[in-house]
């Protein structure tokens, strides 16, 4: 089964409206069969996690939010074997205490910021997470406004605009410094599809 089939299964929005099997198949195919640990941070509706289940049929899933919108327990994903759920805020210090007292000394294989995306909690997050990712493993940080890049006209999309306190150079730049210490690959997504369908992957 292709990813993008199991984006559209779950109806999730990574497939339809942002396109990100054209980035994560590559890189997912080869693991597809695998033991290996995945964790998203951001969960909302859980579909991701349903897509990870059935794209990856010996993985571990892992998924850390705070559940506001959707509670941990009324989703259903969280009642197959496999997926495990842990509410816990990615952007303090404590998140990572929270992390080793109940998954134990856990590495992730494949980590996917589907947060906040703003710059600072993308920041605060990779601080905590990226110790957590297997050597050799991936970090994947999505729907990234490219603020370096980005056209006069882009940073004046709607949600920009209405979030100045967000959305901010010395913000922006105070996250690329966090994580250009290490290697970088970017994906540029935007033409074909949303103003922020943009990944940035870290390498472990």
């Amino acid at each position: 089964m292709s990813l993008r089939k199991c984006f559209d299964d779950h109806n999730c929005d990574k497939g339809f409206k942002h396109k990100y099997e054209k980035v994560y198949e590559p890189d997912f195919v080869k693991l597809k069969n695998e033991e290996i640990n995945i964790l998203e941070i951001g969960v909302d509706t859980g579909a991701s996690l349903g897509v990870w289940y059935d794209y990856f049929p010996k993985a571990n899933i892992y998924g850390l939010d705070l559940f506001v919108r959707n509670k941990l327990e009324d989703l259903e994903y969280f009642k197959k074997d496999r997926i495990y759920g842990l509410k816990s805020d990615s952007t303090k210090p404590s998140s990572k205490y929270d992390v080793t007292k109940v998954w134990k000394d856990i590495k992730f294989d494949i980590i996917i910021d589907d947060g906040m995306h703003t710059p600072e909690a993308n920041m605060k997050t990779f601080r905590n997470f990226f110790p957590f990712l297997k050597k050799g493993g991936n970090y994947y940080i999505e729907d990234v406004f490219p603020m370096d890049v980005m056209t006069l006209k882009e940073l004046n999309y709607h949600w920009i605009v209405r979030h100045p306190e967000r959305y901010s150079f010395p913000l922006y730049d105070a996250f690329l410094k966090e994580i250009e210490k290490y290697w970088l690959t970017r994906y540029d997504l935007r033409k074909d599809s949303e103003p922020d369908s943009y990944i940035i992957k870290v390498m472990g």
